[in-house]
């Protein structure tokens, strides 16, 4: 029994495009570069640093995370603020919004704060290294060892059943 799946890698490429290709497509706007940011919601993708160093990236998607956010790190003005009262506001200010946010981020250790975040129900994460990415359990289940003993890793990330 066998199956063949087609997949276009430009069809797939530009359905991971959809933000960028919305804006285009309303509005004509040619996206420049961003990194990780998200186009149109803020802050998302942005990269913040604790104490310790560790990066943590969030995807605050929502007015109520973004209060909460603020709520947790105790700078409150934030909300009151007219530059970031609303997303559509905080996206254009997103700059500013990066540069008062990141002194605040600096002042907690990493695994505190990631606990509290997740806790208050705010999305965000940890940017880990290829070490820190191995040392966790499911990323171990993913080596495989060739027969001469050299680590690899899987490539296919999903299985298939058939029934």
């Amino acid at each position: 029994m066998g199956s063949y799946l087609h997949v276009s890698l430009l069809e797939a490429a530009l359905a991971t495009l959809v933000n960028q290709a919305t804006n285009w497509l309303i509005a004509q706007h040619i996206p420049q570069k961003m990194g990780m940011e998200h186009p149109n919601i803020a802050p998302y993708g942005d990269v913040f640093f604790t104490q310790d160093e560790k990066a943590i990236v969030l995807a605050v998607g929502t007015d109520k995370q973004f209060k909460s956010l603020c709520e947790l790190l105790n700078f409150t003005t934030l909300i009151t603020d007219t530059r970031f009262q609303t997303n559509d506001v905080r996206v254009q200010n997103r700059a500013a919004l990066k540069s008062l946010l990141q002194p605040i981020f600096k002042q907690h250790e990493f695994q505190a704060l990631i606990e509290q975040i997740h806790q208050k129900g705010i999305p965000a994460g940890q940017i880990r290294n290829m070490q820190e990415v191995f040392e966790q359990p499911l990323a171990q289940e993913m080596i495989l060892r060739h027969p001469d003993g050299t680590p690899c890793v899987k490539s296919v990330a999903f299985d298939i059943k058939f029934e």
